[in-house]
């Protein structure tokens, strides 16, 4: 009998066990399709940070060092940048002292005048130099010059000057050709200048009389609407004075004089004494 049944479960085979693979492995498929679910779910709703990526390095970083510069000045950037933006605004107005006239050129001038006196005689008796008729010292010569340049003041001048500059007035402000013609028509005692020539012949005055040759470096200046005009070439026409000064302006000038006449045979009268320092005997 045993081996009838044994026959008989080989024949039919029980098929619980085939059941239970089945079972299985649908508990399984269902479990995996569950944790892929939720993986995706899971994954679906976390925001991952967004990390920028990062630059390679071909070679390690070196600070150049800039070699200083002698003439070279650091500045800081807060000071340049404020430096930058102060120079696109209006520059503003730099107050100056007494201005200085421009292209203003030093010349050396050689002139002559002849005297009665010997060296001597005037070493003792006009130690100071040459000095007019009428004296008029350092102040009273510019109030006198300033008169070509506007000036109304007059006061403190010889009375006889005063009256022949209200005459030039008449005609508006007083000229330096006015002071010209005046010097060359005027032949008395009442001169408030000293005559000088540019040549040995002084003037036709030379004959027989000591000559005397007088060297200094002056400024040449005209005048043009009350303004000093400097004259470096020097005067360019016959009827066209000028005025010789040792400083570049009239308020500090000690020495005053005027070119006038021909231009090549020009007469200059000084207004301020000849300083004896700058004359010598003429040797002829």
């Amino acid at each position: 009998m045993y081996s009838l049944k044994q026959k008989e479960e080989k024949k039919n085979p029980s098929p619980r066990p085939a059941q239970d693979i089945v079972n299985d492995e649908h508990v399984i498929t269902s479990r995996i399709a569950e944790l892929r679910k939720n993986f995706q779910q899971t994954d679906a709703q976390t925001v991952r940070p967004h990390i920028a990526s990062r630059p390679l390095r071909t070679a390690p970083f070196q600070q150049t060092t800039k070699t200083p510069v002698a003439s070279e000045v650091s500045i800081p950037a807060s000071t340049t940048t404020k430096a930058s933006v102060s120079n696109t605004q209006t520059p503003k107005a730099i107050p100056t002292s007494t201005p200085m006239a421009s292209n203003g050129v030093k010349k050396p001038f050689t002139l002559y005048r002849a005297d009665n006196r010997g060296f001597e005689e005037l070493q003792k008796n006009s130690p100071e130099g040459f000095k007019a008729w009428v004296h008029l010292d350092s102040e009273k010569a510019r109030k006198f010059a300033s008169v070509f340049l506007g000036n109304d003041n007059a006061e403190s001048l010889p009375e006889h000057i005063i009256d022949e500059i209200n005459k030039w007035k008449k005609a508006g402000t007083p000229k330096l050709s006015d002071l010209s013609t005046f010097i060359k028509y005027t032949k008395d005692r009442s001169t408030v200048w000293v005559s000088t020539a540019v040549n040995t012949e002084a003037g036709g005055q030379s004959s027989g009389a000591p000559l005397y040759e007088i060297s200094m470096e002056l400024y040449e200046f005209g005048v043009d609407k009350g303004k000093l005009v400097p004259l470096p070439n020097g005067r360019t026409g016959n009827m066209k004075p000028s005025i010789l000064l040792d400083t570049q302006n009239l308020e500090d000038a000690t020495i005053i004089a005027l070119n006038h006449g021909p231009v090549n045979d020009a007469e200059i009268s000084f207004l301020t004494t000849i300083p004896m320092k700058n004359l010598k005997p003429y040797i002829r």
